[in-house]
C-alpha cells in the first residue's frame, strides 16, 4: 500500500459544533473503505 499526501481544504468534521469520538471516525472510515473509496482525509 503506497501513502498519497493531497492538499485540501479543511472542512467536514472539523466544521462540526462538537466532537467526534476516534472510535466513531474509526467506524465511519472502515465503512468508505469498505465502500471503495481510495482517498480519505482523517484527522
Amino acid at each position: 500500500m503506497a501513502l498519497k499526501l493531497i492538499e485540501c481544504p479543511r472542512d467536514a468534521w472539523q466544521g462540526l459544533r462538537h466532537q467526534i469520538p476516534a472510535d466513531t471516525k474509526v467506524h465511519y472510515l472502515r465503512a468508505l473503505i469498505g465502500a471503495g473509496f481510495k482517498h480519505l482525509d482523517a484527522v
